[in-house]
This record gives C-alpha cells, structure tokens and sequence, in this order.
C-alpha cells in the first residue's frame, strides 16, 4: 500500500489490518483518529505526522523516525518499538500498555502526561525530555537514561529502576512506589517531596542529598547512607532502616514513628523535635546528636548510646533503656506514671450467666 492510498483508506473510516507499511514516507501524513491492527511500520517515517487519537494494536515500529509526531490522546498496545527514533516526538497524553521498547531514544521528547503500563524497556535513552506526570507502571526496565533530565512529578509503580543512569537528572516530588532502587547513588541530589513508599533503597547512597519532606514510609533502606543529608520534616514511618548512617544529618521534625533504627548510627545528627514513638532503636548510637523536644515514648532504646546528646525536654515516656548510656538525662521527659497506667488498663470482663 503507497502512502496516498493508506491515507485515503484510514480517512475513510476502515480499519487499517496487516498493511505492509515498512519504509514509507508518511512525514506530515494525516492519520489521526484512525485503527491500525498489526500493521508494519518497520522503517517508516513518521516525522511531523498526525497521530491524535489512533489506536495502535500489535503494530511494528522498529527504525522508524518521529520527529515532531503528534500523537495526543492515542494509544499504542502490544507495539514494538526496536532502535526507533523517537526524538522530539510530541507525544503528550498518549498510552503504551504492554509494548516493548529496545535500543530507543527519546531524546528532547514531550512525555507529559504519557502512561507506559507494563512495558519492557531496555537500553532506552530520555535524555532531556519533558517528564510531567509520566507514569511508568509495572514496567520491566533494564538500562534507561535519565541523564540531566528534569523528573517533574513523574511516577514510578513497581519499577526496578537499578540499571537507571541518573546522573545530573532533577527529580522533582518523584513518586516511585514500591520501586526497587537498592544500590543506586542519589548523593548531593535534590530530592525534596519524593515519595520513596515502600520502596526498596537498601545500600542507597543519600549522603549531602536534599531530602526535605520526602517520605520514605514502609521503605527498606538497610544499611542506605544518609550522612549529612537534609531531611528537615522527612517520613521514615515503618521503614527499615537497620545499619542506616544519618550521621550530621539535619532530621529536624522528622518523623520515625514504627521505624527499625536498630544499629543506626546519629551520631551529631540535628533530631529536635523528632518523633520516634515505638522505633526500635537498639544498639542505635545517638552520641553527640541534638535531640532537643524529641518524643521516644515507647522507643526500644536497649544498648543505645546517647553519649554527649543535647536531650532538653526530651521525653521518654515509657521506653526500654537497658543498658541504653545517656549523659544529659537529667533534662529529659522522663515517663509520666498516670498516662503509663491508662495506656495498661483493659477493661474488666463480665461474664453474664
């Protein structure tokens, strides 16, 4: 089929099904609103073509070119996309459900407001694109490029995201839930309102990174490096956080509340006003840390050390402090008698015979 005569079919309302379309100049063709199943567009160039509102089913695109493609409101399922060339391709509000992506470049594209849900992606660059409110979706990722890339509010659900290269990129109020990141280094990064929930940041290294508000609850961050980070009002609810380094850390009205702190180390971190309720903080080591009108009420404090920490109005209400090594203790909250008895008492059973 010539490219005059697929333009006619489609703008006349038929369905577009097993055409051979490799290698045809369809730059600035009009194929808007059309149905194309399983449709060959291997070397085809879509440069400058109109693609609104086109539903793409089992369709092939491998080598072809999009430059300034238009391609709003479509939807492109089960397509492969091999060495496309996918630059500068204006591709905002369009979906990709079950497509696979290999050896792809979306250099200096418009991703906004794109959804890829259960893709394959592997060797795929997104250097400099426009990333608003992109959703990536239980996608399989191997190594995708985000290179001095701007993240603005982009989404990422269930995405192993540790062959990422993410050097230089901006992540702004990131959500990457569930995502698995373990390893992979965000130091002196700027990470303010990412949400981390859930998500797997073992080993990760935050160290000098800006992590204002960020919430990190239910993540799993054994061992990760936070070591002078900002984290002023950052959530580490439920998170487990064993062997994790927050040492000169600003945690300034953070919150811990459930968390696993076991073995962490604090030492000359910024914690005033910090909540800790109920963390597990054994063997944790506090030395020299500001902990003034921090609240550990229930905290497992066995065999810490809060050697040299500033504990003004700390209160401690109800913590377990075997062993637990303290120096400026005598300006702590200690527990409050009356609230221990109300939190113990249970109501008294009636057996009605």
């Amino acid at each position: 089929m010539t490219r005059d005569e697929l333009i006619a079919w489609v703008q006349s309302g038929h369905e577009a099904v097993e055409v051979d379309a490799r290698g045809l100049d369809l730059a600035g063709a009009n194929l808007a609103g059309a149905i194309f199943r399983a449709v060959d567009f291997t070397g085809a160039d879509l440069g400058g073509a109109d693609l609104r509102q086109s539903v793409f089913l089992d369709c092939r695109f491998d080598r072809s070119r999009w430059p300034e493609t238009v391609t709003a409101l479509a939807s492109f399922s089960r397509c492969r996309f091999h060495r496309a060339a996918l630059q500068r391709a204006q591709l905002g509000r369009t979906n990709f459900a079950e497509c696979h992506f290999s050896s792809c470049d979306f250099a200096a594209a418009d991703l906004a407001l794109v959804t890829f849900a259960r893709c394959v992606m592997d060797s795929v660059a997104f250097v400099q694109v426009r990333n608003d409110r992109t959703t990536f979706a239980e996608c399989e990722l191997g190594a995708l490029d985000f290179r001095n890339t701007v993240l603005d509010r982009t989404i990422f659900v269930k995405a192993d995201l540790r062959q990422a290269r993410l050097a230089g990129a901006t992540l702004q109020n990131v959500v990457a839930m569930k995502a698995v990141l373990g390893g992979l280094s965000f130091a002196g990064m700027d990470l303010t309102l990412t949400q981390f929930i859930d998500a797997d940041v073992r080993e990760c290294d935050f160290s000098g990174a800006t992590l204002r508000q960020c919430n990190f609850q239910g993540a799993q961050g054994t061992g990760a490096n936070f070591a002078r980070a900002r984290a002023e009002n950052a959530i580490f609810c439920n998170a487990g956080l064993t062997r994790a380094d927050f040492r000169e850390t600003r945690l300034a009205q953070a919150v811990f509340a459930d968390a696993n702190l076991e073995q962490a180390r604090f030492g000359g971190a910024d914690m005033r006003q910090c909540i800790l309720h109920r963390a597990r903080c054994a063997r944790a080591d506090f030395r020299n840390a500001a902990l003034g009108e921090a609240d550990l009420t229930h905290a497992d404090l066995t065999a810490a050390d809060f050697s040299g920490a500033s504990m003004h109005r700390t209160r401690l209400h109800g913590v377990l402090d075997q062993d637990a090594r303290f120096t400026d203790r005598s300006r702590a909250l200690e527990s409050d008698p009356e609230l221990l008895e109300a939190e113990r008492w249970k109501p008294v059973e009636v057996k009605i015979p």
